[in-house]
């Protein structure tokens, strides 16, 4: 892969640094912080696409010849000029620093053009660019939904899955403005109940990244609350593990440091955290949840549920 060019290379740095406090924003309880993080990860890419200023780029930088014209049009906003010039053109190859014409169509905001080279057989999910991701990713992360509308319009199934088997629904659920996205994926068609290689599917996703006011969304639209993922993790298990440990007499994460004294002896220390259902964020989390474990009841789901190994058991008997 070439080096990406030194300029679009700075802007991804400099926005990168713009979105550290969001991605502080996100770590909101210490047990879950690496999960957290993981799902920041994808917004800040989804901040670094749409906070790139790619005007100072030109087209001619990227592309030549058949692909220069199309990226002119793209430039200038010219959809008719742009499908004449996608004739006979493979919208997937790669110019200059591997840019390709969807990827400028992004980073140009030009959401009729991302429509347009999707209709023309764009692959949002192969196209990658090193430090960023997939185009796919980013549309399902970007703080714009339009992006990833643009893609839908152009074609985009609602219900396209990758190598293993994740829907769009649960990698949309990953960013700050996954509200706007699943709400999309979901009036376009997405199928609720898809499952990856491992039986999970968009419910779980919403419970593990702790966003109940989606996995009632969820739940409201046709999700089974009676799932469970191939090693015998019930929905219903996942919420009741939530609930227990938002309780505010739940056990209080700490950490432990050793340092050397003056006289090189080990001094260890041990600081206590407030449990999460301690804090007001995680009383309120914990009121979402017991919401989302009454709508679960409503809809057949059982409480208290059985354990994994249970469940597993119970797999191996059909």
């Amino acid at each position: 892969m070439n080096e990406p060019n030194r300029a679009f290379k700075q802007s991804i740095i400099n926005a990168m640094t713009d979105t550290t406090n969001s991605l502080q924003r996100l770590v909101r309880f210490g047990q879950k912080s690496l999960r957290q993080l993981a799902g920041a990860s994808f917004v800040a890419l989804a901040l670094v696409t749409t906070g790139c200023n790619m005007s100072a780029n030109s087209p001619g930088k990227f592309f030549e010849g058949q692909y220069l014209n199309a990226a002119k049009a793209i430039n200038d906003h010219d959809t008719a000029r742009l499908k004449e010039s996608l004739t006979g053109l493979n919208v997937n190859a790669a110019g200059r620093d591997d840019m390709t014409l969807l990827w400028y169509a992004i980073l140009q905001k030009n959401y009729d053009a991302i429509r347009e080279l999707v209709a023309h057989g764009a692959e949002p999910d192969k196209q990658v660019v090193e430090g960023l991701g997939s185009a796919l990713h980013v549309a399902l992360t970007n703080d714009d939904p339009h992006v990833l509308q643009a893609m839908l319009e152009g074609g985009l199934s609602p219900n396209y899955q990758d190598a293993d088997g994740t829907t769009l629904l649960q990698r949309a659920l990953e960013g700050e403005k996954a509200p706007e996205h699943v709400r999309l994926l979901v009036e376009r068609g997405a199928n609720v109940n898809l499952r990856d290689s491992i039986g999970s599917a968009a419910l779980d996703k919403a419970i593990d990244v702790s966003k109940p006011d989606l996995a009632i969304y969820l739940v409201e639209h046709g999700a089974d609350v009676n799932a469970h993922t191939t090693n015998g993790v019930s929905v219903a298990y996942s919420v009741q593990w939530e609930i227990d440990h938002l309780q505010p007499n739940g056990k209080s994460a700490s950490t432990t440091a050793v340092a050397l004294d003056q006289g090189g002896k080990p001094v260890v220390t041990t600081q206590s955290q407030p449990s999460q259902g301690a804090t007001p964020e995680g009383h309120e989390l914990l009121e979402k949840f017991e919401r989302l474990r009454t709508l679960m009841i409503e809809k057949g789901a059982k409480f208290p549920p059985d354990p994994p190994a249970k469940v597993r058991e119970q797999m191996s008997q059909k």
